[in-house]
């Protein structure tokens, strides 16, 4: 049965908190809207946005710095206010009992709900005036879900937004392990989850090197060097790709000859074959590889000149053969000639940590970097007040003023300001997961604990069954479970 949602202005309802197991009065106005926020929900593409209208910019828009301060306040305040939710693993649910933490009124209203019934619900992005409840939800519960879907940014990309429902991006429908949109030189050792990465970010730098008159690209954390060839071989950059594990390093090498190799040998057929279509390759100027670990404590001027005067890698590796033409291309890196006075884009792929945070900082006060593009990953790596070595991230030099160190996050000397801006370990590590895993594994994951065997006969009776699909597990356990709802009698058990 459709129930509308309870959206009164000044309706009070009471719900039964955690926090001292009192009862606590609200006011509609007060749980639903964020500051600056004249409307229940956010306003859809297309519709103007109100002057102090935060929400309206979270889709994608282009934000003041006034919009900006009055999202970043919501959210210190949302997290504030629900921090006992945010600060935990889905385990410590059932380890700690963090349920028993919950209203009283929220477990009532989410305790009888199916896996799917939850992802539905309270999980995914959908319409309110669209949705049925089972029942009448407290209200602090449905401000909870729209303000945290009001809040959080974007994440399906406009072109695939009519194949939002697709796990997996059109460029894999034909082929689930090779994007056929990318050139099949650049898809060998690549996995498909980065062969739609390197492809999608590859083609965003190229327009931001177009648009900026720039064609210098400084990629950081570059690993085995895949977004490194699609930018020097694919689009035809000056790339300088800089890695800190020499052992990625002299595997990128290894990865750049054989794509010239092969490049090589199918210039010399003079003819295209069916499974190597190369006219996508636009250059035969490998990547500049620089083995260095970038320290995000080190100012600009000390990271320019880290990455312009450490020697090309490549070269010292070079084949011994110097009349093999992949020799010579390999090492005809004068191309690559970069002085501190050059101006560059710097671009990361998943650039881990504080290295992200270093890139922007290195951003906004260098003058010669005039473009960015940044993956960050591993939130929980991040250093912070509280942490200044989180664990697994290893010891940067010491700072000889600890007043002088600076942190990852928070990045925004404004944000520190706010009441409840500190995200723990556990918060920062949470937020590299993807919500969209959740909300499918509680689709097409059900599962449930029955008493099998007769007791008195087998001890250990209680089996856990679970199953993957759409097929709803009751029909499973059907004639498998007791008949009276007072437990199993012995007919249960014939």
């Amino acid at each position: 049965m459709r129930r509308p949602l309870p959206g009164a202005e000044h309706r009070r309802v009471m719900d039964r908190q955690c926090t001292g197991g009192e009862d606590r009065t609200y006011q509609a106005h007060e749980t639903w809207r964020p500051s600056g926020c004249k409307r229940h929900v956010p306003l859809t593409h297309g519709e103007p946005a109100s002057h102090g209208g935060v929400m309206s910019g979270v889709g994608g828009r282009v934000r003041s710095l006034e919009q900006n301060q009055l999202l970043a306040g919501d959210i210190a305040r949302v997290l504030s206010l629900y921090g006992f939710i945010t600060d935990s693993y889905i385990i410590e649910f059932f380890t700690n009992s963090l349920w028993e933490t919950l209203p009283v009124s929220w477990r009532l209203a989410l305790s009888d709900l199916t896996a799917p019934d939850l992802a539905d619900l309270l999980l995914s992005d959908s319409n309110a005036r669209n949705t049925s409840y089972r029942s009448v939800w407290p209200l602090s519960l449905l401000a909870l879900k729209v303000t945290a879907q009001t809040l959080s940014f974007q994440r399906t990309p406009r072109p695939d937004a009519d194949s939002a429902h697709k796990k997996r991006p059109a460029e894999f429908q034909s082929n689930q392990g090779q994007s056929s949109l990318l050139d099949p030189l650049f898809r060998k050792h690549v996995k498909p989850k980065k062969q739609h990465e390197i492809r999608r970010l590859g083609k965003l730098v190229k327009k931001l090197s177009d648009v900026t008159g720039c064609d210098r690209v400084v990629d950081l954390g570059s690993g085995q060097g895949h977004l490194s060839r699609v930018l020097s071989f694919g689009h035809g950059l000056g790339v300088t790709a800089v890695e800190a594990d020499q052992n990625l390093v002299s595997m990128a090498v290894k990865f750049d000859r054989d794509l010239i190799y092969m490049l090589k040998k199918e210039q010399k057929r003079q003819t295209k074959i069916a499974a190597y279509d190369i006219t996508s390759i636009t250059s035969t100027r490998p990547p500049r590889h620089v083995s260095a670990c970038i320290d995000p404590q080190a100012s600009w001027e000390e990271f320019v000149h880290q990455i312009t005067s450490h020697e090309d890698t490549g070269s010292n590796t070079s084949p011994t053969n110097t009349e093999d033409p992949i020799t010579a291309a390999v090492s005809s890196l004068d191309q690559h000639h970069f002085t501190q006075k050059d101006n560059f884009i710097l671009t990361g792929l998943h650039a881990c940590g504080d290295l992200s945070v270093a890139m922007l900082r290195h951003f906004t006060r260098c003058p010669h970097i005039i473009g960015i593009t940044s993956v960050a990953c591993c939130y929980m790596k991040l250093t912070t007040c509280e942490v200044p070595q989180p664990p697994g991230v290893l010891a940067q030099s010491p700072c000889s003023d600890s007043h002088l160190q600076q942190f990852g996050y928070p990045v925004s000397s404004w944000v520190s300001g706010l009441p409840g801006h500190k995200l723990s370990y556990k918060t920062r590590e949470v937020a590299c997961h993807a919500i969209e895993d959740y909300i499918e594994r509680l689709k097409g994951f059900q599962c449930d604990v029955v008493p099998l065997f007769k007791p008195e006969f087998s001890p250990r009776n209680l089996v856990l069954v679970a199953t993957k699909g759409i097929r709803p597990l009751c029909e499973v356990l059907e004639g498998m479970t007791w008949s009276s709802p007072r437990g199993p009698t012995n007919a249960d058990f014939q």
